[in-house]
């Protein structure tokens, strides 16, 4: 499985990350406030 990326796609939380640190194929990708 190497070369493959994944997004992750959460929704808006003051909680979450904003990056994750130490995964170089990972996007954190935030939806828009009050759209879940």
């Amino acid at each position: 499985m190497t070369g493959r990326k994944v997004l992750l796609t959460v929704d808006n939380c003051p909680s979450y990350p904003k990056v994750i640190e130490g995964l170089r194929n990972v996007e954190l990708f935030l939806l828009p406030p009050n759209s879940t």
